[in-house]
């Protein structure tokens, strides 16, 4: 995965950005792109249901990448009851931001 891939969704450029996801996807089929990075852009395109489709395939590949996904500073994934639950099943719940009491 190419830097400058992940930043056509990250600028705005969402044509472009899914003219790579498809190309992407083809590339995961043949394990020369990691599920991980094209959850990166569909989160980066505000779309969380596929994202979080990719975030587990990762997670059931073992995808090393996945280190960076508690990093991760979007609210909009990081509120989501799906990410906590990934987050468990790969053991690193204390990882998981705090909620306000």
């Amino acid at each position: 995965m190419e830097n400058w891939q992940l930043l056509y969704a990250a600028s705005g450029q969402t044509e472009k950005a899914k003219e790579i996801l498809k190309e992407l996807e083809e590339r995961v089929k043949l394990n020369k792109c990691g599920s991980f990075w094209i959850a990166f852009i569909y989160l980066q395109l505000g779309q969380l249901g596929k994202a979080f489709e990719y975030l587990e395939r990762a997670y059931e590949e073992h995808e090393p990448s996945l280190i960076w996904l508690s990093p991760i500073p979007y609210d909009e994934i990081r509120n989501d009851p799906r990410f906590f639950a990934l987050l468990n099943k790969m053991g690193l719940s204390h990882l998981a931001p705090k909620k306000d009491l």
